[in-house]
């Protein structure tokens, strides 16, 4: 079938069997491995060399030999052939194959998962798995794509910058806050956010002294323990947006309403999935609905 867009191209099966018929250096050997008949071979051969004008293989009697035209063609068409079999590959690999998605715990828990309600409408047959870390010192060498903490912007082109963070000390509604007699809950991977909060928002000194500090590997087990009423944290104020703007954390007190800027949050997408259509496909949504939220 020829192609108006294309019409100098010969027929793809023509081009199948030319070098089927090349590598095997004979008609029948790529009738064989083609599951068609010698003479349908040979026929595709003759139609692909009228279309080309030029002889493409020498015949005689023990079988054919590519002429010297016919060798530098059969180096394109193979080149070719490689590449349209690896990206179909690809492409139907991509659909089988889950995206491999790591962050946080804190991100996974409180930003990513209530928002992959939105992603799950709009991409409800693509598979992913999500794998989360405390800390994530490098990206995983088993991601697809990364979501990752930073203080300091990380290095340019490596790193897509996302969202920014702010932390803001917070409270029940129903803790009885006590300045002098405070019980701070920390992530223990992120303690430096109380220090970080005060130097910022209050370099003279908060004030505060606390009866108590208490660690928890998990900030879902410090946002609970502060969400029950046990003492107050410093918290990220993008991945509680939702719980501070329902009511169920505030602010402490009056004199301690400042929420200060605090590094950010920035997306790796691994070079291994550069031809990944659907880490392509995810990373395009999230930056869009990071924006979106950040906006």
């Amino acid at each position: 079938m020829k192609s108006a867009r294309y019409p100098l191209l010969p027929p793809l099966n023509t081009l199948i069997a030319f070098e089927a018929a090349a590598r095997h250096e004979g008609f029948s050997q790529a009738a064989a491995e083609l599951y068609v008949s010698a003479s349908a071979v040979a026929h595709q051969i003759k139609q692909l060399e009228a279309s080309l004008g030029v002889a493409l293989f020498e015949r005689h009697s023990h079988g054919v030999r590519l002429t010297l035209q016919g060798q530098e063609y059969l180096g394109h068409v193979q080149a070719h052939l490689l590449g349209l079999q690896r990206c179909s590959a690809q492409i139907r690999d991509s659909r089988r194959k889950p995206l491999r998605l790591a962050t946080l715990h804190s991100v996974a828990q409180l930003w990513l998962q209530p928002r992959l309600k939105h992603y799950q409408a709009r991409y409800s047959e693509h598979d992913f798995e999500i794998t989360a870390a405390s800390v994530l010192d490098s990206p995983p060498a088993a991601a697809d794509v990364v979501i990752n903490f930073f203080a300091e912007p990380p290095p340019s082109g490596v790193w897509t910058p996302l969202w920014e963070e702010r932390l803001i000390p917070l409270c029940s509604p129903a803790h009885n806050f006590v300045p002098q007699r405070a019980i701070l809950y920390q992530d223990s991977h992120w303690n430096q956010d109380w220090s970080v909060w005060e130097q910022k928002a209050m370099p003279q000194g908060s004030g505060l002294r606390f009866a108590s500090i208490r660690r928890a590997s998990l900030y879902v087990l410090v946002l609970q323990a502060t969400l029950d009423g046990l003492g107050l944290m410093i918290g990220r104020e993008s991945l509680l947006r939702d719980t501070i703007r329902r009511g169920e954390l505030v602010t402490p007190s009056p004199l301690l309403p400042v929420a200060v800027p605090y590094g950010a949050y920035y997306l790796y997408h691994a070079p291994s999935a550069s031809d990944n259509r659907l880490a392509h496909q995810f990373c395009e949504w999230l930056i869009t609905d990071a924006q979106a939220a950040d906006g």
